[in-house]
């Protein structure tokens, strides 16, 4: 599949829970405060829920608001609030939305008596969205949510594929959770069988049975599932596919600052214009195979990172040793181990001048990777060094050993993929992603690619495919899924019931450049990165779009009652005055029958003065 990965934990480290006295709190500001100011030139940041103290003056609600914005308020738990909790249009835009967001089954159950939300009016079943666990198809779920959430009066939640986890936009505590699978078929499956979520997962919660994920939409599917969704689609899962707006592509990259210092390495031509032993030693010289926090100080440190490791730069290399295995397999923690790059056997050319090579930061073999049949076939010298099947590293990995490389100043060849955050985070600096040029894919080599169960094989020769299959990865534009009984579901309800949810969530669709607009609002705030920043950036984005993403909202919607309008003083005056036209009328009606004899009457003509007294009933009664 052509995706980013599984789970992955981006954050470097987390001081949520912390509930610092007010000496120790004025510590932990200057210490952030220092960090910021004393590294501009290197992407590595500090992230962490702002903590402060209840009902202090200053470190209080008003230290919230300062860094987060009005709404925000300290808690109990010692971190400030969520200032989107009731949401978001009303927050950035107070002067066209004041109303409340829908409430959602994440809230509980006095939320609406505390002000955070209100009921759904229409009863309108809940929609489930998928959160993924990378930040386009994230950020776009979020984005759907505040739409049906906040102009349709549609309850809906993020389903991350978890027990116990939020990626909810309005989550009280401000999570940010990276869902534990990429594509969630049986999320979709369980949708399809149980549309009403909400309710099955109250019943698996009331039974004790086994937590199943169900879900209504997946915000995005690439290329590299085409197989998948076919299925999907052939077992009834889903509907035919539409396009979220956006066009990804995978490439191979180089920071600029490598660029600048040997250009032939932006092209595949460079990359091969000498000969074999030349271009192997090139690449074995420039791409040195990066290296583990616990490698580094069983290894490198000659205490074993009992003290502060600097490099001849004078930069902090290692702070400590790692705490546990987790941390012993990182390339980079912020402002505890910042990375290490070295030759190995596989660098030594004086050794091995025709089987040395460099380092590729490689992919798992369960996205779609072409990075080894194009190397192969292309004869750029570079094989992957990660524990993956064939050299590949998963995600945290892969954004781990860049922020290495930008720190270090190390070459570092790279393939990835666009959008993403990682690739907007470092535009404007020196580490920059810099495009290495491949030969231009064609319709026969997309078709020629090896597929997942090549890429993944222990057969290195499965791994390399065909020639043909050698090119440049294509742009493509990335699919939503929604689950085939969201339709039937919808329009078998009376129209003047209907939930708007389906038409709006098929219309939605946010282009890449717009996600890479929201991404680069998000890290230059750097206030609270993985918490409140991505939900700023959003809300921000929603608000300065909001004429165009309005368009999305299907006609007569959003609807409401009128019933206050029957109980006004105006309509009962009204119906006492038609009461005594009526009256009166009828009074006329029958002294006209009554003296209809009589000669004033007669020469009247009765017929006419029947007529004329229902016209005077009507119109100055009803008119």
């Amino acid at each position: 599949m052509i995706s980013p990965p599984c789970y992955v934990p981006r954050r470097p480290y987390n001081i949520s829970a912390i509930k610092p006295t007010k000496p120790l709190f004025v510590f932990f500001l200057a210490t952030l405060l220092f960090l910021k100011e004393s590294a501009p030139s290197n992407s590595f940041f500090v992230s962490a829920t702002v903590s402060c103290i209840q009902n202090d003056p200053e470190f209080g609600d008003s230290l919230c608001v300062k860094k987060y914005r009005h709404g925000s308020f300290c808690t109990a738990k010692g971190i400030c609030s969520n200032p989107f909790r009731s949401g978001c249009l009303r927050n950035v835009l107070p002067s066209r939305f004041t109303k409340l967001r829908t409430c959602n089954s994440d809230d509980d159950a006095d939320a609406s008596d505390r002000g955070e939300c209100a009921n759904s009016r229409f009863d309108y079943e809940e929609v489930r969205i998928l959160s993924q666990n990378w930040e386009s198809a994230m950020l776009s779920s979020w984005i759907m949510q505040i739409i049906l959430s906040e102009l349709l009066d549609v309850p809906s939640t993020l389903e991350t594929s978890m027990p116990d986890t939020s990626f909810n936009f309005y989550d009280p505590d401000l999570q940010f959770s990276y869902s534990h699978i990429s594509y969630d078929y049986d999320a979709l499956r369980t949708a399809r069988d149980n549309p009403d979520c909400e309710t099955y997962q109250a019943d698996q919660r009331k039974n004790g049975r086994e937590y199943r994920s169900c879900a209504h939409v997946m915000p995005e599917a690439w290329n590299g599932q085409k197989e998948k969704i076919a299925y999907a689609e052939q077992e009834g899962v889903i509907e035919p596919t539409t396009g979220s707006g956006g066009v990804a592509k995978y490439s191979w990259y180089i920071p600029r600052f490598t660029a600048i210092r040997d250009p032939k390495l932006t092209s595949y031509f460079g990359m091969t214009a000498g000969s074999e032993i030349e271009n192997r030693r090139l690449m074995a010289d420039t791409f040195l195979r990066p290296k583990t926090w616990q490698y580094f100080c069983d290894e490198v440190s000659l205490d074993n990172c009992t003290t502060p490791y600097y490099d001849d730069q004078g930069r902090l290399i290692a702070e400590r040793p790692p705490s546990d295995e987790s941390e012993g397999v990182q390339y980079f923690l912020a402002d505890f181990y910042h990375g290490h790059f070295a030759a190995t056997e596989d660098n030594d050319c004086n050794a091995n001048p025709f089987a040395c090579n460099g380092h590729i930061s490689n992919v798992q073999c369960d996205w779609s990777t072409f990075a080894i049949p194009q190397a192969h076939y292309l004869g750029i010298p570079v094989k992957g060094s990660g524990t993956g099947i064939a050299g590949g590293y998963p995600y945290a990995r892969m954004v781990e050993i860049y922020n290495a490389a930008n720190y270090t100043k190390s070459n570092v060849l790279f393939y990835w993929f666009t959008p993403d955050t990682t690739v907007q985070e470092f535009i404007g600096t020196d580490a920059e992603f810099q495009r290495v040029l491949l030969p231009p894919s064609t319709t026969k080599c997309t078709e020629s690619r090896v597929t997942e169960e090549q890429r993944c094989s222990e057969n290195p020769a499965d791994r390399i495919g065909i020639e043909q299959g050698s090119c440049d990865a294509e742009a493509h534009s990335y699919q939503k899924l929604i689950v085939s009984s969201m339709y039937s579901n919808t329009y078998e309800v009376e129209e003047s019931m209907r939930s708007p949810a389906y038409d709006a969530i098929k219309s939605i669709k946010i282009s890449d450049l717009e996600l890479e607009e929201i991404f680069l609002r998000w890290y230059e705030r750097n206030t609270d990165r993985w918490n409140y920043d991505a939900r700023e950036a959003v809300c921000m984005w929603v608000g300065e779009h909001i004429d165009s993403l309005q368009s999305v909202v299907p006609r007569s919607h959003p609807r409401s009652f009128r019933v206050e309008e029957y109980r006004h003083p105006a309509l009962y005056g009204a119906i006492i005055v038609a009461a005594i036209c009526i009256v009166l009328v009828g009074v006329v009606s029958v002294a006209t029958f009554h003296y209809r004899k009589t000669k004033v009457i007669r020469y009247a003509q009765p017929i006419f003065l029947y007529f004329g007294s229902k016209y005077f009933m009507m119109y100055f009664c009803f008119s």
